[in-house]
């Protein structure tokens, strides 16, 4: 998407992606929501989600996994090239990272933004995190399947398993001028959205546990 006001994109599936990214924006502002952005088996792209000019960027209830085959280590990219917008802002907010590439990077922040909440992620793999912003507090980081809080890392089903300790370990985030970032969906396998549980504290990560039924 070119240089326009705003784009949107929410409950949405992108999947086997060949050599570019999965989406790359220019917008002012970019909200990336309940989306479902996955490399597969057989993709072999480049960024998972490109914001190259920066805005106002936010990137919240996404399951991104980045598969053996991509082409860049980088799952997530903010500020790449020149930056032509007066303002700035990067909010990366209960979404799931999981990667199987080697050396990967999660998050790639070449700009700096006047106001940045990286909050409530998973994020799973041998992946550097990318960036000195990214909290082990208010993040849960998993560095391989042998400790996966996900009923199943080999499938893809990265919904919570019961004994995951993302259960109940978020925090509140507060909306950002309007933007709510307390995720209220979660993105469905084949597409679409469904209302996310509100039972306690919010669980880390793009999905809330449902229990063992």
């Amino acid at each position: 998407m070119g240089n326009i006001a705003r784009l949107t994109i929410r409950g949405s599936v992108f999947s086997q992606t060949r050599t570019g990214h999965h989406i790359k924006s220019r917008a002012r502002e970019s909200r990336i929501m309940f989306n479902r952005i996955d490399d597969g088996d057989s993709g072999d792209s480049s960024y998972l989600v490109d914001f190259p000019q920066g805005g106002r960027a936010f990137l919240v209830g996404n399951v991104l996994y980045q598969g053996p085959n991509a082409r860049n280590n980088g799952m997530v990219s903010f500020g790449a090239e020149k930056n032509p917008h007066s303002e700035n802002v990067l909010f990366v907010v209960n979404n799931t990272f999981v990667t199987d590439r080697a050396n990967s990077v999660f998050l790639k922040i070449r700009h700096a933004a006047s106001s940045m909440a990286i909050v409530n992620n998973i994020f799973a793999g041998t992946g550097e995190l990318g960036a000195e912003e990214i909290s082990v507090t208010d993040n849960l980081i998993v560095s391989s399947p042998a400790d996966s809080p996900f009923v199943s890392w080999e499938e893809r089903d990265f919904s919570l398993a019961a004994s995951a300790s993302a259960i109940d370990a978020g925090r509140v985030v507060s909306d950002y001028e309007g933007v709510s970032l307390t995720p209220a969906l979660e993105v469905q396998r084949v597409r679409g959205t469904a209302p996310r549980p509100k039972a306690g504290p919010i669980d880390i990560g793009a999905f809330e546990y449902r229990g063992a039924n």
